[in-house]
């Protein structure tokens, strides 16, 4: 059977004194996100069921103190991918590895030529076995940069994960997340990566008016989620808002016993490399 030894290495104030078990917990959980992320994207699955688990194992063969440093052994046992209809071959250790290293290296382009403002356009293959990413410099140049297997598909699901591990390291506690194998770096975050998967964000001038029901709301973090009613300026969904700190909390309460109040509000937006551009967040400023 076919393995691959993974290192992954912690690096911060948590770790300094003993193992912080809050980092450590959030930093395996996401790190085993990002592995099945690669398994699910090469399978050609949507979730992982109890028969996955029991065929993919991440076994833990070190753990060493100082910094956080983990050596896991990756196993793959009697599983697939699907290739082109109808035809299958065995997925191994090592081709989740190279997808885990290929969409690090997507994600990161991806998001720091967004920030940068670059013109960006990403162009996926047949069955999903390369993708191309076309970056506009100007005019007369355009940069092209090509990754092999289902990077795109990896991407959206492990993006998630990436964004927790990097408020580890924004909330100060964690300094450097690496994940190695044979001296081959697949990902490498540090202070200066914190906010590489956030970005900037843009807002509607002018507010508008929605009919909506505010169910649920965080008196102490002042955000909370609405659901918006079809047919109207914005499409129909649930949405994260927030409100300003100054606003009498106590009416945006008592709204969630209505199951349909009006609100006025302004959309605030970010570019998301795979829907486009998406409302991010709802300022709310008033119930109309």
């Amino acid at each position: 059977m076919e393995t691959k030894i993974i290192r992954y290495v912690l690096e911060g104030q948590a770790f300094e004194n003993g193992l912080s078990i809050y980092e450590l917990n959030i930093g395996l959980q996401e790190f085993q996100h990002l592995i099945e992320s690669s398994y699910l994207a090469l399978s050609g699955q949507q979730r992982m069921t109890k028969n996955d688990r029991a065929k993919l194992r991440i076994i833990s063969r070190e753990i060493k103190q100082g910094s956080f440093i983990g050596e896991f052994e990756l196993q793959v046992i009697e599983t697939s991918k699907q290739i082109v209809l109808p035809f299958l071959m065995a997925l191994t250790p090592g081709e989740i590895w190279e997808l885990t290293k290929e969409t690090f290296e997507f994600l990161k382009l991806v998001f720091s030529l967004k920030k940068q403002k670059k013109p960006v356009e990403i162009n996926v293959g047949e069955n999903n076995t390369d993708v191309t990413v076309n970056a506009i410099e100007n005019q007369n140049v355009t940069n092209q940069y090509t990754f092999n297997g289902p990077v795109y598909i990896c991407g959206e699901q492990s993006l998630p994960y990436y964004k927790n591990l990097t408020k580890l390291i924004e909330n100060g506690d964690v300094e450097k997340i690496v994940v190695e194998s044979d001296n081959e770096i697949a990902v490498n975050l540090g202070v200066d990566d914190k906010e590489l998967f956030v970005l900037p964000e843009s807002k509607e001038e002018l507010p508008i008016t929605l009919k909506a029901e505010i169910y649920r709301f965080d008196k102490y973090k002042n955000v909370g989620k609405l659901r918006v009613y079809p047919l109207q300026r914005i499409p129909e969904g649930d949405y994260t808002f927030s409100v300003d700190d100054k606003q009498e909390i106590e009416k945006f309460i008592y709204c969630m016993i209505q199951n349909v109040i009006k609100v006025k509000v302004i959309a605030e937006y970010t570019e998301d490399p795979f829907v486009g551009r998406k409302i991010s967040n709802l300022k709310l400023l008033d119930i109309a």
